[in-house]
């Protein structure tokens, strides 16, 4: 999504950034690219220096969290060491990448093929569920397993569902009739409740509103709704509007 960075725009940023947000947080939160608001932050804000405060900040506790962990759940390490989800996922992520901590790393993940049924299922809920719901429910490793099958095949979860509300807006000048309340995204656990969650306008619901003529756009953007639709009836094994209509993703 392309924004205009007025003052309003470049508050709003500065807010988000004061509140803790890196750059990958507001870039999925906004539907912008990180590029951009790097560029943004950089240009007018003097930078976001959030992601870097982060994975520094708890670097002495890295070693003992990640002993901990070992035999305890991430909300157990997370209660000990006083530790929000993002602070504990940054702190993993960083000490997962430190060859000196190898041997500290917990192996949770299935190393058996992943079944057909598996993808279907992983499809059906990237961009709705979260990624600790979507490991849980295939016992694949945990988020960071799911994010690895996903960038693994290049998939984007956040719109490989639909378009997220605001893109909608930012594409028709107006609100759908329908979307998604999903329990997937990043702002969630800053915001509290359902605040920075992600809501979706479904691909196959988009083809309808098309079809219907209650909205147009352009040949090219048609098609690929069209395409889009026909992948998500495919993984949904049909009728994907109506499972849709009928499942709470929260």
């Amino acid at each position: 999504m392309r924004i205009s960075w007025n003052k309003q725009n470049l508050k709003m940023l500065s807010n988000l950034i004061d509140k803790g947000l890196t750059n990958v947080e507001i870039a999925e939160k906004l539907g912008s690219s990180r590029e951009a608001i790097t560029l943004i932050a950089n240009r007018y804000l003097k930078g976001n220096q959030n992601y870097q405060k982060r994975i520094t900040k708890h670097a002495h506790l890295r070693e003992p969290v990640m002993k901990y962990f070992l035999k305890h759940t991430a909300s157990e390490c997370q209660k000990k060491f006083k530790l929000t989800n993002s602070e504990f996922k940054s702190l993993m992520t960083v000490g997962y990448r430190d060859p000196k901590f190898k041997h500290l790393r917990k192996e949770t993940r299935r190393h058996d093929a992943w079944s057909a049924k598996e993808y279907k299922f992983l499809l059906q809920h990237s961009g709705l569920r979260s990624r600790k719901w979507i490991a849980e429910k295939l016992n694949r490793g945990g988020e960071l397993g799911i994010k690895d099958r996903l960038d693994l095949h290049g998939i984007s979860s956040k719109n490989l569902n639909g378009l997220t509300l605001s893109q909608f807006r930012d594409a028709f000048g107006k609100d759908p009739e329908w979307f998604i309340q999903t329990s997937a995204g990043p702002g969630g656990n800053l915001h509290g409740g359902l605040t920075g969650y992600f809501k979706i306008v479904p691909w196959v619901y988009l083809k309808r509103e098309f079809e219907l003529k209650r909205l147009s756009s352009h040949t090219i953007i048609v098609q690929l709704v069209e395409a889009m639709a026909m992948f998500q009836d495919w993984f949904y094994e049909g009728n994907a509007l109506k499972k849709l209509k009928k499942r709470r993703f929260i």
